[in-house]
Order: structure tokens, then C-alpha cells, then sequence
């Protein structure tokens, strides 16, 4: 009898605080994806290597002003797929498809990468912005 109380006043306590347990749980998720974005960034601006990739499409991300943008490039024979969300008008994106951008890549995870396409890009990871993209200052990114 006294065992049932016991469980009933945990069980008790358990929904009257679950609110608390579930944030915490979600704090926890959220503060851990920002902590691997920032150390992914990190590494990458640590060990990048600059080499030439292609658009191959975009992809909408729904309710968002941003869509996805599709490149591939190679590394040592092995072609890597990825995708980076860009703040674009998804009807200017065709603009980009089979264009070619630099791409910077983390050396020992090549699918840690971002594709380089505005001069805010370029200055981002200290190169020169190119003569032949100044078309691409016409595309609203926002």
C-alpha cells in the first residue's frame, strides 16, 4: 500500500512537471545542433580547400524565404551531392543551374561544404570576388 502511494506521488509529480522535462529535453537538441553547426563551421574554415562545383537544381523549403540550392563537385574521383540553404527567390533559381561556384570543402569530410555564390560569400571566406560573376549581383538574394 505504502509502495502505491509512493509511485502515485512520483507519477504525480512526473505529469505536473512533465512540461518542464520535455523543455528541457528540447533545449538540450537545440543548443546541441547549434554547438556541431558552429564546430562544423569551424573546422571547415580550418582545413578548407577551394574547388570548383556546379549547380543542379533547387529545392523550396516550405513557408521559408530560403530554398535549397543543389550542388555537386569531386573530390580524388568520388563525386559528393549536398545541398545549402540560400536566401533566394526560388523563381530566380533556374538563373544558377549548371553554373559553376567555387565550392570550400572540409578536408578530412568533404560533405562539410558550402558553395560560394554572392560577394558576401566571397568576403565570408576572405577571396576575391570574381570579374566573371558580377551577372550574379543582378539575382536578389535577401
Amino acid at each position: 500500500m505504502e509502495r502505491n502511494l509512493k509511485t502515485n506521488r512520483i507519477l504525480k509529480w512526473m505529469a505536473e512537471n512533465a512540461h518542464y522535462f520535455l523543455t528541457s529535453i528540447f533545449l538540450v537538441i537545440v543548443i546541441r545542433s547549434c554547438v556541431n553547426s558552429i564546430m562544423d563551421w569551424d573546422r571547415l574554415m580550418r582545413t578548407r580547400i577551394i574547388t570548383m562545383g556546379t549547380v543542379a537544381g533547387a529545392d523550396k523549403i516550405s513557408r521559408n524565404p530560403a530554398i535549397y540550392i543543389c550542388y555537386w563537385f569531386e573530390v580524388d574521383g568520388e563525386i559528393f551531392n549536398c545541398k545549402m540553404a540560400k536566401r533566394i527567390r526560388f523563381s530566380q533559381a533556374d538563373t544558377l543551374v549548371g553554373m559553376h561556384f567555387p565550392i570550400a570543402y572540409e578536408k578530412e569530410n568533404p560533405e562539410n561544404s558550402e558553395i560560394i555564390i554572392t560577394p558576401e560569400d566571397f568576403k565570408e571566406f576572405k577571396l576575391p570576388f570574381p570579374d566573371s560573376l558580377r551577372w550574379i549581383r543582378k539575382i536578389q538574394f535577401y
